[in-house]
Parts: C-alpha cells; structure tokens; sequence
C-alpha cells in the first residue's frame, strides 16, 4: 500500500462515516464482541509493526463500533455531531491538535 502523507485538516475532511446496510439489525451482544474482536486485530497489527494490516484492522474496529452504535438506533448524523463536543472536550483540557 502506498502511503501518502497529509495534513490533518486535509486528511480530516476525506474521512467519511456511513453505516452499513443490514438485513437484519445485529444483536448489540453479536455487535460488541465483533468490536473487541477487531480491536484485537488492530493491537496485533501495531505490535507487529505491521502498517497496511494496522490501517485496515483500524477501518475494521471504526465500522464496527458504528455498527454498535447503530444497532441502538443512533445516527450517523449524531455520531459526527458528538465528534465536534469530544474536540471541544479535549481542548478544554489541553489538547492540542494539528491545523
């Protein structure tokens, strides 16, 4: 994979969440435990210094956990709305973020 750097601010604004089209909604149970199971795949891909399986075990654990969130009936919409709070949050607290 080739990997291209980019500023934050650019590389912030081609990311996109969108929930997954199911059939039949998940189980939160069946949802959660697919969450941990893609963030153990994430860990694994960091501790192996793997960075093409770390990226996709990172896409992997995102969409998951949307699929949680989605299985409680939350929408997208609320979910990127709720990101501009937690940002707020973190400066609040001394965070400092990359333009």
């Amino acid at each position: 994979m080739e990997h291209i750097k980019m500023t934050g601010r650019n590389l912030m604004n081609k990311i996109r969440l969108k929930h997954l089209k199911y059939g039949v909604k998940p189980p939160i149970a069946t949802q959660a435990l697919k969450c941990q199971e893609e963030l153990d795949e994430f860990i694994r891909g960091i501790l192996k210094d793997d960075i093409d399986n770390s990226l996709e075990e990172f896409h992997d654990t995102i969409q998951a956990m949307l699929g949680l969130l989605q299985a409680i009936d939350i929408p997208v919409e609320l979910i990127a709305e709720a990101q501009k709070e937690h940002y707020l949050k973190l400066k609040e607290r001394g965070w400092k973020f990359y333009d």
